[in-house]
């Protein structure tokens, strides 16, 4: 009866951050396993939308917990934050970017991966934290979605055609085009 839609859940796996969206207000929340609200992440709006929150893989025992999320407002395009604690980082997107979506946190949490559309071009790309660097990792001939990074530096996508969605595998070291 919380009315959430995307979620996901914590490296650990004891609670689940998600876009709950009720009598037209959205907001980020943090959810029990057993579906309590435990804390309203963000306040709710009705002139905000959230969407896609994506937990950032932990690899040390006492590190910040940190997530991306997409954020819109009117007449604003989509932005892609992070947040740890209560701040905020806006991520970079392409010039002249239209769409924004699927964010999807590297293995070793330093990069983000994320699809982008300019000029009718569906790409994903890589946003690397450290040193602010943005690559497309595809050329934008196919449409394509949803980025699943795997463990042996290889990312999962769909790509979309006449026929439906096919799951490709794209080799990251192979794929950085400009």
């Amino acid at each position: 009866g919380e009315n959430l839609r995307r979620f996901d859940i914590t490296p650990q796996g004891d609670y689940l951050i998600a876009e709950r969206n009720r009598y037209g207000y959205s907001q980020l929340v943090k959810v029990s396993m057993t579906g309590k609200i435990m804390e309203e992440l963000t306040p709710k709006s009705l002139a905000k939308v959230y969407d896609f929150p994506r937990f950032k893989p932990q690899h040390e025992k006492n590190a910040k917990t940190s997530f991306a999320y997409l954020v819109t407002s009117l007449d604003k395009k989509w932005q892609l934050n992070t947040r740890t604690d209560n701040q905020e980082f806006t991520v970079p997107l392409p010039k002249d970017y239209q769409f924004v979506s699927y964010p999807e946190w590297s293995k070793d949490g330093k990069s983000l991966y994320y699809v982008a559309s300019s000029q009718g071009e569906n790409r994903i790309y890589q946003y690397t934290l450290a040193n602010h660097h943005l690559v497309s990792l595809t050329s934008g001939e196919h449409p394509v979605t949803w980025p699943v990074s795997q463990d042996n530096n290889k990312l999962l996508l769909l790509n979309t055609n006449a026929k439906g969605p096919d799951v490709y595998q794209l080799t990251l070291a192979k794929a950085q085009i400009t």
